[in-house]
């Protein structure tokens, strides 16, 4: 599923173009029987809830989309419970949803304030649908191509504008920790990506994932991943 999102990122400017990829991409059914999906949405305001399901791509765009919403479920399965008032099955896996109901309502409540589109607003309606397993709430300004984020390591609000950056194949991959003690405008806190920088990373989310789960991976597989020399 990563390796589709970043090929679409790679190779489409317009969600027309994501869903014309089907054509030449897509991703195959899921060994563990759960359905990968994406929002989609371009700089056109065009917009697209990308399904795979049982190896085919299921495609809700236009009038076929009428909440601009995702959560866990399905959009066939979410959407009865917004537009018809449904009442919450009695059994909802990770809350899917109720999240989709309610970031529906945010979504068909809001209106834009004299001074642009209201941050306060989306991450309101993103800690709506938080929960004890959420790091990070993003949001993305995709007109402007800037990008609004919190974690759970920092809950001061950083902006990264995507125009500061260099993109040309000769520039050194830019990595930033999403913890780090930074807030406003980090678009040139970005360091060049290092074997150490990885090195680190790679240690500290080993120490973190032992101590929330106990599971500890083996050292043999710390090795391998802090061996990576650069993203892929």
């Amino acid at each position: 599923a990563n390796l589709w999102r970043q090929y679409i990122l790679d190779t489409c400017a317009s969600v027309k173009e994501v869903t014309a990829s089907d054509s030449k991409i897509r991703i195959s059914d899921n060994p563990s029987n759960i359905g990968t999906h994406f929002l989609v949405l371009d700089k056109e305001g065009d917009a697209a809830a990308i399904e795979f399901l049982n190896g085919v791509m299921v495609v809700h765009t236009g009038d076929g989309l009428p909440v601009r919403v995702l959560s866990n479920s399905t959009y066939e399965a979410s959407l009865p419970f917004r537009i018809n008032g449904k009442r919450l099955p009695w059994f909802d896996k990770w809350s899917s949803i109720k999240r989709f109901v309610t970031a529906a309502g945010f979504v068909s409540e809001y209106q834009p304030g004299a001074n642009g589109p209201d941050l306060g607003y989306a991450f309101k309606a993103l800690a709506a649908v938080s929960s004890s397993m959420t790091r990070w709430s993003i949001v993305y300004d995709n007109i402007n191509m800037e990008i609004f984020f919190i974690s759970d390591g920092n809950p001061r609000i950083r902006r990264i504008d995507f125009k500061a950056f260099d993109y040309s194949c000769n520039t050194p991959v830019k990595v930033l920790d999403v913890n780090a003690d930074l807030a406003g405008d980090i678009s040139s806190k970005f360091d060049d990506y290092t074997p150490h920088l990885n090195r680190h990373l790679v240690n500290n989310s080993c120490a973190k994932l032992a101590a929330s789960t106990q599971v500890k991976l083996s050292p043999q597989i710390v090795e391998l991943l802090e061996a990576i020399k650069k993203p892929v």
